[in-house]
C-alpha cells in the first residue's frame, strides 16, 4: 500500500482553510482592512461598498457556513491533507444510538486522540451501563469481551496504519449501521450471537 503522507507537499497551500492557521493572519488583515476602508470611504464611496461586498462574497466562498445555524457545510475542507479539520459524524451516530435504548454497553475503538463523548451523552440523554474507549494502551486487554456494541472510528489510511488487533476484535461483531461525512466514517457493530 502506498503511503500518501510521503506525497504531501507541506507548503502554505496545504494549510489554506485551516482555521487555526488562518487566525495568525487576523491582526495584519484587520489593520490593512481598516486602513483600506478609511482610504476608500473618504475618496471613493462606491468603490468602498463594492470592495466590502466582494470581501463578504469571497469569505463565504472560502469558508462556507449555513446562515441559519452558523455551522460549516458538510464536506468543507480538504480531507486528503492531514492538516484538515476532521469532522467525524459523532452527532449523527449518537442521535441514532439514542433512538435504540437496547444499546447499553458500548465501546469506541480506532480513535487515536482523546474526545469528549460525554457532550453527546448529555445532549441525547444517553445512559450506558458500560462505556469504554479502547485505545492503543488498553486494546490488548479484555475490554471488548463484555461490550455488546462497538463504534469503530476509522482513521484515514494516511494518518494511521491499519490496526490488526482492532480488525481481529471486530471480526466477532457484525456491522449494523455506518455513519459517513466525506471520507470520514464511524461504523456501529453488534456482537455476533
Amino acid at each position: 500500500m502506498r503511503n500518501l503522507s510521503n506525497d504531501l507537499l507541506y507548503t502554505g497551500s496545504a494549510y489554506f482553510g485551516y482555521s487555526r492557521f488562518n487566525l495568525a493572519f487576523i491582526p495584519c488583515f484587520l489593520t490593512l482592512l481598516i486602513l483600506s476602508i478609511n482610504l476608500l470611504k473618504n475618496q471613493h464611496e462606491k468603490i468602498a461598498v463594492f470592495v466590502f461586498v466582494l470581501l463578504i462574497i469571497s469569505n463565504q466562498i472560502m469558508s462556507p457556513i449555513n446562515f441559519t445555524s452558523g455551522v460549516r457545510k458538510p464536506g468543507w475542507g480538504d480531507y486528503t491533507v492531514w492538516t484538515s479539520e476532521y469532522n467525524y459524524p459523532y452527532d449523527e451516530a449518537y442521535r441514532w444510538i439514542s433512538n435504540h435504548p437496547e444499546i447499553k454497553a458500548i465501546g469506541i475503538v480506532g480513535r487515536t486522540y482523546p474526545y469528549f463523548d460525554q457532550f453527546y451523552h448529555q445532549k441525547y440523554n444517553l445512559k450506558f451501563n458500560q462505556f469504554k474507549v479502547v485505545g492503543k494502551r488498553n486494546r490488548k486487554s479484555n475490554l471488548g469481551k463484555n461490550l455488546s456494541y462497538i463504534l469503530y472510528h476509522k482513521e484515514p489510511a494516511f494518518y494511521s496504519k491499519p490496526d490488526l488487533h482492532t480488525l481481529q476484535m471486530l471480526s466477532a461483531y457484525k456491522l449494523i449501521k455506518k455513519f459517513t461525512r466525506g471520507d470520514l466514517s464511524l461504523s456501529l457493530y453488534m456482537r455476533k450471537l
